[in-house]
């Protein structure tokens, strides 16, 4: 009985793994590539001339695009530690688009080689500490921020080339309130996904309902 609830609550933990980090991951992946949320930024970046606006959103959809396809980086226009610097994100950028899969899929494999139903009691933890971790964030203002903004770079990024001239096109392209934006905007999303998990739990639970593999 007790080798039975451990293989449930490590499935569970596993699938809720991937849930943590897909409601983070996911929505920023979603707005970085919206070529709406580009143009609203791009209109109101200071450094982009108006009449120029067109030109860096192309540049910007080819950046994006590289992202995800590995080719037709503007590289011609861009330093070589820029260029360097956009490899090692789209490695990262890459990473983060199957990690949440890989905890899901696994968890997900776990319960049905065992033959078991989810915990929903434990999966309601993940959207909450995401909720509450977002809102402690967007109440603790730019400061916390910065923090984070530079230690992301400092933990992910094995090199000092993302620390690029002001006058360089990323830069242009991608100031540090382009970031501050990307987590406003991709924050308030996952903030909504998490109440909305969180309800469809509740809600399973009120009416007997129970998720299982078998």
């Amino acid at each position: 009985m007790k080798k039975n609830t451990l293989e449930k609550f490590v499935s569970t933990l596993v699938i809720s793994i991937g849930i943590f980090l897909a409601v983070i991951i996911y929505p920023v992946l979603f707005v970085s590539q919206n070529p709406f949320f580009y143009k609203y930024h791009l209109s109101n970046n200071s450094e982009i001339p108006k009449n120029e606006i067109i030109v860096y959103q192309e540049i910007s959809k080819k950046i994006t695009n590289f992202l995800i396809t590995g080719q037709n980086l503007p590289v011609g226009l861009m330093t070589q530690r820029a260029v360097i610097h956009m490899i090692d994100v789209r490695d990262i950028y890459q990473r983060a688009i199957f990690l949440p899969l890989i905890f899901i899929v696994l968890g997900t494999l776990l319960l049905s080689i065992g033959n078991k139903s989810i915990s929903l009691k434990l999966l309601t933890i993940p959207p909450t500490l995401v909720f509450v971790l977002y809102l402690l964030l967007a109440i603790s203002g730019e400061r916390l921020f910065r923090f984070l903004f530079l230690n992301f770079h400092f933990l992910f990024y094995t090199n000092d080339l993302w620390m690029l001239d002001s006058s360089d096109l990323l830069i242009k392209l991608y100031p540090e309130i382009f970031f501050n934006r990307l987590f406003i905007v991709s924050g308030t999303i996952t903030m909504i996904v998490c109440v909305l998990i969180v309800l469809i739990i509740i809600l399973y639970k009120k009416h007997g309902h129970s998720f299982s593999t078998r």
